[in-house]
């Protein structure tokens, strides 16, 4: 049984063992945690005086500091402890940005290209981030049965993203059918640009009213 605390009589005599047993599972007093090593297997706890902190012995016989094991800052502690909490003052996810153009724009080259009133979205991090880029039309219309457009997003700066044909929105004919599509995409910390582009299908005239993108931060990576 470990003793923590004895109660004795006036004038009983304190026994060698007895003392050793008050003195081991006491709260023991080192200058620096480098003696904590020196200090007896049944010893659990000790003060640190140059720390000004609390130690106990973890299960794997190593010193564990008690209290003061959340750290607050920018970056993560250089020698963390087991079990330690990091606030990372710097990782905040980025708003959700939604650009659209409340218009009509006629897309007439044959490759891809930007779309010239719907904005690119731009975002900053400090940290890698997973972003789900979503995008569409409202209303895409081409003059004849086989003319039509095609959409994706461009993803380029601090994280670039090569667009497949997965990542297309697209319709062909004379119907007002709003396409959209969307994908995810790990972000670096820097700045990254989202531009929405789009080519014309066929040979007729091609339009897209009420064209939009928007980006929004899932999780961190």
């Amino acid at each position: 049984m470990t003793i923590r605390y004895t109660a004795f009589a006036d004038n009983e005599i304190l026994t060698a063992n007895e003392l050793l047993d008050l003195q081991n599972n006491g709260v023991i007093q080192v200058t620096s945690y480098s003696e904590l090593a020196a200090l007896e297997p049944v010893v659990n706890a000790a003060y640190v005086l140059n720390d000004g902190a609390f130690y106990v012995r973890k299960p794997d016989a190593s010193w564990g500091q008690v209290g003061g094991l959340a750290s607050v800052s920018a970056s993560a502690p250089t020698s963390p402890q087991v079990g330690q909490i990091w606030y990372d003052t710097d990782a905040i996810f980025p708003n959700t940005q939604k650009n659209g153009y409340n218009g009509t724009e006629t897309v007439s080259s044959s490759t891809f290209a930007s779309l010239a009133n719907l904005a690119a979205v731009s975002v900053t991090s400090t940290e890698p981030f997973l972003a789900l880029v979503s995008y569409g039309v409202v209303q895409p219309i081409g003059s004849d049965g086989t003319t039509g457009v095609t959409m994706t997003v461009e993803v380029s700066g601090d994280t670039t993203r090569a667009a497949t044909f997965v990542d297309y929105a697209q319709s062909i004919g004379t119907q007002k059918v709003t396409i959209n599509n969307s994908f995810t995409t790990v972000i670096n910390a820097g700045t990254t640009l989202f531009t929405p582009k789009a080519k014309k299908e066929g040979s007729g005239t091609a339009t897209v009213t009420q064209p939009w993108i928007e980006v929004a931060a899932l999780r961190w990576v």
